[in-house]
């Protein structure tokens, strides 16, 4: 008697190899838009972070009755916040986690423009034990994709996050 042969059969090997090219070619196709997408979130995490530390700067400034400052430093892309104890001591970093400088990604372009006139570009921004800050626009452009701009227009307003359509304030209205 002869041995019944099983019809079912599996997956050849160039079944298997064709469905694993097909992978290969979906991924290579969505791995730019999830790249793109990952680095918006990047950029976007900083500027959230920049504004909570300017929140913290100026309530700060209130409660301690101390000048602080928001600095920039845009050749090593870093943000970082110090304190004056009294006029004539310089600026010392903040305490705590406050005090650590933010880093932000490569290929992120930092540009702050303080709006009073006289002052132009600005390394830093102040927070005065008053509750008043130095208005400011502050833009954070990556190397692809869309702005996003930290604002304050008036001395007695705090930062917040502009990134309405990825369209910056228009700066030259403002002075």
């Amino acid at each position: 008697m002869k041995p019944r042969r099983d019809n079912s059969r599996g997956f050849t090997l160039l079944e298997l190899l064709l469905v694993m090219v097909i992978i290969v070619i979906m991924a290579a196709i969505a791995a730019p838009s999830l790249e793109k997408f990952s680095a918006s979130r990047n950029i976007y995490n900083d500027a959230s972070q920049i504004v909570s530390l300017a929140a913290y700067a100026q309530n700060q400034a209130i409660a301690e009755a101390r000048t602080y400052r928001l600095n920039f430093d845009p050749q090593s892309e870093q943000v970082f916040l110090t304190y004056q104890d009294e006029l004539p001591s310089p600026f010392k970093p903040a305490p705590g986690e406050q005090g650590q400088p933010i880093q932000l990604p490569a290929g992120v372009t930092l540009r702050a423009q303080l709006l009073n006139a006289a002052q132009g570009q600005g390394s830093w921004i102040t927070f005065n034990p008053d509750g008043r800050v130095d208005p400011a626009i502050i833009t954070l452009t990556p190397a692809r994709g869309q702005p996003l701009t930290i604002a304050c227009m008036t001395p007695t307003e705090s930062f917040q996050l502009d990134s309405a359509n990825g369209v910056p304030l228009d700066i030259g209205s403002q002075q």
